[in-house]
């Protein structure tokens, strides 16, 4: 019978904490302050892949190519305007430092919005990392 957690017994990752807890904060730290209460941040594994959402509003398509640029921030709810929902919307570089340490240790990641299956309305935005 195989593991729950979907593992098989062998698998295990290495990586230089320091990068990775960064690398994992800047992604948890976006999903917070981009998920509008009441929304939930869900983060587990599947097979061979850490995953992290977040219910908010998807980022749209043509936004995506351009997150993980340098001080790149998208929309008015990611902005340090005071009178926005969000006044403390970053200054555009945690998705690009993530970025950085994820491609210089060679693992795959992914960020694409998602749809809530079967009787679930929630979507929101799920980032993926690859092991």
């Amino acid at each position: 019978m195989p593991p729950k957690h979907g593992f098989s017994d062998d698998f295990s990752a290495s990586f230089p904490a320091n990068a990775m807890e960064k690398a994992l904060s800047n992604i948890l730290s976006n999903a917070v302050k981009h998920t509008k209460s009441p929304g939930k941040v869900n983060a587990y594994f599947r097979g061979r892949a850490v995953i992290i959402e977040n219910e908010c509003e998807p980022i749209q398509a043509s936004v995506l190519p351009h997150i993980f640029e340098p001080f790149y921030r998208p929309d008015f709810s990611r902005s340090r305007n005071q009178g926005s929902e969000n006044p403390d919307g970053g200054n555009g570089l945690g998705l690009y430092i993530t970025a950085r340490i994820l491609n210089t240790l060679s693992y795959r990641f992914s960020f694409e919005p998602f749809v809530g299956q079967g009787g679930e309305k929630h979507s929101g935005m799920r980032f993926t990392i690859f092991f």
